[in-house]
């Protein structure tokens, strides 16, 4: 992502959660990804707004899709 995306979110640690986990959850649906590295202009993201730890992959959480059952 680029550094506006990160200074353009609207914040707060739900919005954040929503935020990552929507592209987490978006992407895993595609064949053969199973965890989402975030970057910031290709490096490692630490945060998004300071409330998730972003240094490592992510795996989707299906539990905040209703009715997925994964």
């Amino acid at each position: 992502f680029s550094k506006e995306f990160q200074r353009n979110h609207w914040g707060g640690s739900t919005g954040e959660i929503f935020t990552i986990y929507s592209v987490v959850n978006s992407l895993a649906r595609l064949d053969g990804i199973q965890k989402v590295q975030f970057l910031l202009e290709g490096k490692k993201m630490e945060t998004l707004a300071g409330h998730m730890d972003l240094t490592g992959p992510l795996a989707p959480r299906w539990d905040m899709v209703k009715g997925e059952q994964r």
